[in-house]
């Protein structure tokens, strides 16, 4: 067979070379497995941080949400009975002006009255001055 005739310097010089690459190799890869976990680990932890942050922002939303409802009720509750006085009001305001002209009426014929009678044939007194 053929042998290989290498000088011991060489071999010594591989030996010493193969002595730092295999362990560093090794250490490279099972380094960048530990990394990689810790990353994805990192990754995780930021992802449950986001979530938890995400939880109490929707739990202040919701609580934002049921005052904003209860205040929409009681503006709604507010509302209609604003509205029911309105109402109330306005029959109201409707009367005064029937009255009012009902008045106008009554004040137009008594001056009517007053203009074409005479104070002593008509019952009126007339006033002292």
């Amino acid at each position: 067979m053929n042998e290989l005739n290498l000088d011991p310097t060489i071999l010594k010089w591989i030996g010493q070379a193969l002595l730092i690459i295999l362990p560093s190799t090794l250490a490279y890869f099972l380094g960048r497995r530990k990394l990689n976990a810790e990353s994805r680990k990192a990754e995780v932890d930021v992802m449950s941080g986001e979530l938890d942050n995400i939880s109490r922002e929707m739990s202040i939303y919701k609580v934002m949400m049921s005052d904003l409802r209860n205040t929409l009720k009681k503006a709604t509750f507010d509302y209609e009975k604003l509205e029911a006085q309105f109402i109330i009001i306005m029959q109201e305001r409707d009367e005064c002006l029937d009255e009012k002209c009902k008045l106008q009426e009554e004040n137009i014929v008594f001056y009517r009255k007053i203009q074409t009678c005479e104070y002593n044939n008509c019952g009126l007194k007339q006033n002292k001055k």
